[in-house]
């Protein structure tokens, strides 16, 4: 996937099991109450859906992916206590399971194509989250990548 976006499958491994009756654990990691508060209320009103955790930092954010180990990872790319690229690439090692949806302002093609290549299956724009989030969320959860369409 260097340098190019394109919606595509990730490559096979061991899936656990979600959908058909067991919900899709997520873990939601931004340090904006106000959207973190939207964003849990577009997630409670599906039904297959579950957030386990708010969270504010990177610190905090990689700790409990590790401890909980989701199904999904949203993460706003500018937490603070560090690199959110940096943090996806540690997270794809140590809860390879997670599948990780980045959630960000910046609408350009060359840090979606970093953070892709840094490992996170979707990346969506925070104007379009309304729209597109649930749709990563379900790409995610199968294993699927998604990509804000205009990216």
């Amino acid at each position: 996937m260097q340098g190019r976006l394109r919606l595509a499958a990730s490559p096979s491994r061991p899936q656990r099991a979600c959908g058909a009756g067991t919900p899709i654990t997520i873990v939601l990691a931004d340090d904006h109450r106000s959207i973190r508060r939207n964003l849990r209320a577009l997630l409670d009103a599906e039904d297959e859906i579950e957030v386990i955790a708010e969270l504010v930092d990177l610190e905090s954010t990689t700790r409990q992916i590790r401890r909980r180990r989701p199904h999904v990872l949203i993460i706003d790319l500018r937490l603070p206590n560090g690199s959110a690229l940096s943090a996806i690439e540690e997270l794809r090692r140590s809860a390879p399971d997670t599948q990780i949806v980045a959630l960000t302002m910046e609408a350009s093609r060359s840090v979606a194509t970093q953070v892709l290549d840094a490992g996170a299956v979707g990346y969506v724009l925070k104007e379009h989250s309304d729209r597109d989030l649930l749709p990563a969320v379900r790409a995610a959860a199968r294993r699927e990548r998604y990509v804000s369409p205009g990216i």
